[in-house]
């Protein structure tokens, strides 16, 4: 089974998202690097970064092997978000060959939040297409979580799965997957889609150790 953190580590932002914007003493506009995208070079991903957007630190691996080697937030308009929006990539080695079934694992693991007592699945959606270099595969879900006092926020889980072969032959499961609250769609919504159709395969450059 390939592990997925994502919808977990999008409930942490909840917590996590909070107490970043109230310890930060500069704007937030002013934070991160003003880059255009997030790239992993030697597997050839590319994400688009559009400009309400900033780059931020990752270099964090799970128990399981995967990496994240691209991270960015949603800057904050009149006021902070409860929760940043963020963006992020991660690559997982893998000795998969096919990409349909690497998606359908993806899901499944998502999927397998819901087994917790405080959080609540309310729909997830799975598509694949083909785009110039290879087969994508596109994951929504949209889920319920449950905190103190009964209270609850709802989260939108987004995701663009691609496989991947280096030039060494060796292979990776490259994910975009951006998280954001449901009561931010109006706002995050529209952007996270320009932003994940923009997702472009090409070809793996070579990249010293």
């Amino acid at each position: 089974m390939i592990r997925r953190a994502w919808a977990l580590a999008a409930a942490l932002l909840l917590v996590a998202g909070c107490k970043e914007e109230k310890e930060a003493e500069t704007p937030e506009r002013d934070a991160g690097a003003q880059l255009t995208a997030l790239e992993v070079l030697d597997l050839g991903v590319r994400v688009p970064l559009l400009s309400s957007w900033r780059a931020v630190a990752a270099d964090e691996t799970d128990d399981e092997g995967a990496r994240t080697v691209a991270a960015a937030r949603r800057l904050p308009e009149r006021k902070p978000f409860l929760a940043v929006p963020r963006l992020a990539l991660t690559v997982q080695e893998t000795v998969m060959q096919e990409p349909e079934p690497i998606f359908r694992d993806t899901l499944q693991e998502l999927k397998s939040i819901g087994t917790k007592q405080n959080v609540q699945v309310i729909r997830t959606a799975l598509s694949s297409r083909p785009i110039a270099g290879g087969t994508i595969g596109d994951i929504e879900m949209v889920y319920t979580l449950i905190g103190p006092n009964q209270t609850s926020k709802t989260i939108v889980h987004r995701s663009i799965v691609a496989l991947r072969t280096r030039s060494d032959e060796s292979r990776a499961i490259v994910t975009a997957t951006a998280t954001y609250l449901q009561q931010d769609r109006e706002l995050v919504g529209a952007e996270v889609q320009v932003m994940l159709d923009g997702f472009e395969l090409f070809k793996p450059q070579k990249t010293t150790p």
